[in-house]
């Protein structure tokens, strides 16, 4: 996701979005990821499918604001000190590991 994310991030940014509004999304890869997702219920417990498609869009938006803090000249504030922590956390899959 870090090698495209910044060529795709419009499509990036409406995907949780997207998903929960079941509307088709901005790139053919992600509705296909979308469609993989759905399918999840198929084969886990409704609690731990839950948990792997919030795991996943919590990635993916996460990802979305590490590129715009990377790509915007944002002015940063000395007290926001945790920041880069909070998002790297976003863009990590810490909470689908605990599965």
């Amino acid at each position: 996701m870090d090698n495209v994310a910044d060529s795709i991030l419009d499509a990036l940014s409406a995907f949780t979005q997207r998903f929960y509004a079941h509307q088709s999304q901005l790139h053919p890869v992600l509705d296909c990821y979308a469609k993989v997702m759905l399918r999840l219920y198929d084969h886990y417990e409704p609690y731990v499918a839950d948990a792997m498609i919030m795991s996943s869009c919590t990635f993916i938006d996460g990802s979305c604001l590490e590129v715009r803090s990377l790509t915007k000249k944002v002015p940063t504030n000395k007290n926001a000190k945790l920041w880069p922590y909070y998002v790297r956390s976003l863009s990590g899959t810490e909470s689908i590991q605990l599965i």
